[in-house]
């Protein structure tokens, strides 16, 4: 099975929601070259050690649960 990388920048921790999908690439190396691209850009170079790269499998169910709406 074919695994890309998924990077992502998780934001200020006093943010909630500010995890962001930054790109899909086809390499880690790809990933990390991206995370050397936007460490100094506004923001995340304030938050550096905030980036994640996560495999990713395709062709692969990853959500397998359902989901459920939060009543008030």
């Amino acid at each position: 099975m074919d695994t890309v990388f998924l990077l992502w920048h998780n934001g200020p921790p006093e943010l909630e929601d500010a995890e962001m999908l930054i790109g899909v690439f086809r390499t880690k190396q790809d990933a990390k070259d991206a995370v050397t691209a936007l460490a100094g850009k506004p923001g995340f170079v304030d938050y550096p050690g905030r980036f994640e790269i996560c495999p990713y499998q395709l062709g692969k169910l990853h959500w397998t649960e359902g989901f459920v709406i939060p009543q008030d």
